[in-house]
């Protein structure tokens, strides 16, 4: 899905209106409408009373509606005004003509004290103050109010965009809402995810509002949101003949001595994906500390200075191959990597050890014949970065996206840079953000369970690009799941791989993905 910079969005709902006759009460209605059906399918949403806060300009407007939408289908509400009753106007006026219960003034510092643990004890905050449009820093009383909100540590769900954040820039425009989550409304807003502050966004959802698609095309930038939309058609539920050769095997190369964790993590992710074998090929001082836990593993141990272990490839029928975690990077490790990677015809996922060692001598990588997906963290990115000739510059946080979307063209390669907000550049010039996952994920091994999910997912006949793309998004997913049930701290990497079928399962079988 395109993302969209504040004067795009603008754009597009001109030429809703004026072109294709949809009136601007309309799209304010589906968009009030769309939030309110979300939130009364979240279960908490019918126990408290929820505090919806309205500024006055659309924003407000928008939130209006969820009001007495959610007032009609008999959820406990309050709506709070953040301005002067006067101060509203057009459509925002009509809808709180419309509103069926009253509101309560909340312009003033002292009014805010008088309701703030009101406010304080909601379940979750409506933030409708400020969208897209807002294009100057919050000052005086809304500045205060958006801090004091922050402050009641109540989860905080946004209208469109958190109040405060530039949609263009991503940047905090003095004060801005630390939202939970943001409804976006039509087309996610590229400061939701690429910017210094993007990470007061949270989760991101969106939601169509009734303007055509067809204004996407006219959007030069290549920068897109990953949504299940982009791969869920490919993901098919299993017919009832089935057996497991049918589902794809994919060769996990991983593992050494003192390092044999990330390589059964790798491999048993495999699994989990739904891929229907798993072969994992680790040196043969290794293979003496399987535990037996792993048992639905296939094992392929190999020696690092026989040429005789690079046939490895040939023994097995596999669908995609795995390089990397775990491996060390010693001169032998090396020449047996870049001595295999060439013979290497199908899909292949390197990361780890194995980015590393590429990084030494990245001519290796215009020798592999096979697609290439690249899982770097941002310290491996900058070592392959490093490893460019003048005036290639190094990696900085201003300008990651740009080197690391030079890179994946320059070598016609995949790259996945893992982060929050983990992003993927291809050979042609995209750069696809995700729109899940938490700071628990920042776990060891998490990284291995990725590896192994996206080499499944290609063993099942995915293409790179919808294999990539559905990986990243499957494992933050899994992780979020994870969070709901034990909190970010102390979440395992395992933790992850568990619910990777519990996600699989969200996206087979419910019509609607919350």
């Amino acid at each position: 899905m395109i993302l969209v910079t504040r004067e795009e969005m603008q754009w597009m709902d001109k030429q809703a209106i004026q072109k294709e006759g949809i009136p601007s009460l309309a799209l304010m209605e589906n968009a009030g409408r769309a939030i309110a059906d979300y939130i009364i399918r979240m279960q908490q949403a019918a126990a408290l009373q929820i505090s919806i806060l309205c500024g006055p300009g659309n924003n407000g407007g928008d939130g209006l509606v969820v009001a007495r939408i959610l007032h009609e289908s008999k959820i406990s509400i309050k709506v709070f005004l953040a301005a002067p009753e006067e101060s509203y106007r057009g459509d925002a006026l009509i809808n709180l003509r419309r509103l069926p219960l009253p509101f309560i003034p909340l312009h003033t510092q002292r009014l805010l004290k008088i309701y703030y643990d009101e406010i304080a004890s909601s379940p979750f905050i409506l933030d409708a103050l400020f969208g897209t449009g807002l294009s100057r820093p919050l000052t005086d009383y809304f500045a205060y109010l958006v801090a004091e909100l922050n402050a009641m540590k109540v989860p905080i769900l946004s209208v469109d965009i958190p109040s405060g954040l530039c949609a263009t820039s991503g940047e905090k425009m003095g004060e801005a809402i630390y939202a939970s989550e943001t409804l976006s409304l039509h087309r996610p807003k590229l400061g939701l995810v690429k910017g210094p502050d993007c990470f007061l966004a949270g989760h991101i959802h969106v939601f169509p509002i009734g303007i055509p698609d067809a204004y996407d095309s006219k959007i030069k930038r290549k920068e897109f949101l990953i949504t299940p939309e982009a791969f869920r058609s490919f993901l098919k539920a299993r017919p009832r003949q089935s057996h497991k050769y049918k589902f794809g095997q994919a060769l996990t190369i991983a593992g050494s001595r003192n390092k044999i964790g990330a390589a059964l993590m790798t491999a048993r992710a495999v699994l989990r994906s739904g891929a229907g074998l798993s072969t994992l090929a680790l040196p043969e001082e290794a293979y003496q500390k399987i535990d037996p836990k792993f048992s639905e593993i296939m094992f392929e141990p190999f020696n690092l200075s026989s040429p005789e272990s690079l046939s490895l490839l040939q023994r097995g029928k596999f669908k995609a191959v795995a390089i990397g975690p775990g491996m060390g990077v010693s001169g032998e490790t090396k020449n047996f990597i870049f001595s295999l990677l060439p013979q290497v015809q199908t899909p292949l996922v390197l990361d780890a050890d194995a980015l590393n060692l590429i990084a030494t001598d990245l001519s290796i990588l215009k020798k592999i014949k096979a697609p290439v997906l690249l899982t770097p963290h941002t310290g491996e990115m900058q070592r392959l970065l490093e490893g460019l000739p003048p005036p290639n510059p190094l990696l900085i946080k201003e300008r990651e996206y740009e080197e690391v979307l030079n890179f994946a063209k320059k070598f016609q390669v995949w790259v996945l840079l893992k982060g929050y907000r983990s992003v993927l550049a291809t050979p042609s010039g995209e750069l696809w953000f995700n729109s899940n996952g938490n700071p628990g994920m920042a776990t060891a091994g998490a990284g291995d369970v990725l590896t192994g999910l996206l080499g499944g997912l290609l063993a099942q006949g995915l293409s790179m690009k919808v294999a990539a793309k559905a990986g990243i998004w499957i494992h933050g997913r899994a992780g979020d799941l994870v969070a709901e049930e034990k909190g970010e701290k102390g979440i395992l990497a395992w933790d992850i791989a568990e619910k990777i079928p519990c996600v699989l399962k969200e996206l087979l079988t419910s019509r609607q993905f919350i």
